[in-house]
């Protein structure tokens, strides 16, 4: 789990870059739940959905999960997953996201 920033919002998702890792890939957001206009390079959580309320655009923060893909082993990438927005406690660190490890579901 890391904090990174939205570099641009692709058709699939979300570019997101890593500072702390040095690495960029695409957090994928299901049509469903997100609305995504790359005119404007911002996304919206859909309502009744549990992002509803949540916008996004270039250059906002996030905290994605990253793993290995182990898809397609010849060519070997990462895959992100949204997690949410990052939410600081009151020592200026990041609090964990309420996600258990290995249980995040795609968005």
């Amino acid at each position: 789990v890391a904090e990174g920033v939205i570099m641009r919002v692709v058709p699939e998702g979300i570019s997101v870059a890593i500072e702390e890792y040095g690495a960029e890939g695409t957090a994928k957001l299901s049509s469903q739940n997100w609305l995504l206009i790359l005119d404007k390079q911002t996304a919206y959580g859909r309502p009744r959905t549990k992002f509803e309320g949540i916008n996004m655009k270039v250059f906002d923060r996030v905290v994605v999960s990253i793993e290995a893909d182990l898809q397609d082993l010849s060519h070997r990438s990462l895959r992100f997953t949204f997690l949410g927005m990052p939410t600081y406690r009151p020592d200026g660190k990041l609090a964990p996201v309420p996600t258990a490890p290995g249980n995040a579901a795609p968005e």
